[in-house]
């Protein structure tokens, strides 16, 4: 899961502990714009507030699932 959404600055990510998992950040044209993991860690606050306002997806891939969710960033 993830909050808040729409965001302003900072997202909050929070997935199964002890799992590593891949997030990455892409326009919607899939032009990637940003990867991080989480090294095992449940929470992760990820800073987007160098991003223009406009739709986002983030994806979270990890060994044994994927899923990819539409954010909206405000300014």
């Amino acid at each position: 899961t993830f909050f808040p959404n729409p965001i302003t600055d900072v997202v909050t990510l929070k997935v199964t502990s002890g799992k590593e998992h891949q997030i990455s950040i892409s326009d919607l044209n899939r032009k990637v714009i940003m990867v991080l993991k989480n090294n095992g860690a449940s929470e992760l606050t990820i800073d987007l507030s160098f991003l223009d306002a406009g739709c986002y997806l983030l994806n979270i891939a990890g060994y044994d699932s994927q899923s990819t969710v539409k954010h909206i960033k405000l300014q």
